[in-house]
């Protein structure tokens, strides 16, 4: 084993996509990626003869790393929630209030001006946990609505 090398390649393939998918996330755009890797993929042989051109020749050789930044590049996306950069409200939507909103539940938060106030909160059953008016306590726990799965949407618009 004297001599021998160590070879990257190996874990330079999967990391590479997977960075790259990190990057780019996105469902939307990752799945077209996909679906041209895919495809590249699916019909090699008959691409072949066209590889031979410099520039169709790069995709062809990196058909499988195509396939392997798409795929990651829509997981990523579903974690980060976007499909064509903008943000996806399939599941529910933002767990946030702001006071550009039309929610009545956010204009209820006790404390908060909601039309003057540009500010995020996390909507709540505080309401019903506690008692303004005697400054008590109901007794309920107060609970705090979280987004199901990837990023809550309401942050989309607060850079």
């Amino acid at each position: 084993l004297v001599g021998q090398e160590f070879n990257p390649a190996v874990f330079t393939f999967i990391t590479f996509p997977f960075l790259f998918g990190v990057m780019f996330g996105d469902i939307g755009h990752g799945f077209i990626m996909t679906m041209a890797g895919g495809l590249i993929c699916l019909f090699e042989n008959r691409l072949k003869a066209a590889a031979a051109n410099d520039m169709f020749g790069t995709i062809y050789d990196g058909r499988y790393n195509i396939l392997l930044m798409g795929l990651f590049a829509t997981y990523a996306g579903f974690i980060y929630n976007e499909l064509f950069s903008v943000p996806l409200e399939a599941l529910g939507s933002t767990a946030w209030c702001s006071g550009e909103m039309d929610d009545a539940d956010c204009w209820a938060t006790p404390g908060i001006n909601a039309s003057t106030s540009m500010q995020k909160w996390l909507r709540s059953n505080i309401n019903q946990a506690y008692d303004f008016t005697t400054q008590q306590s109901t007794g309920v726990e107060v609970t705090w609505d979280v987004y199901p799965m990837g990023a809550d949407p309401g942050w989309a618009h607060t850079a």
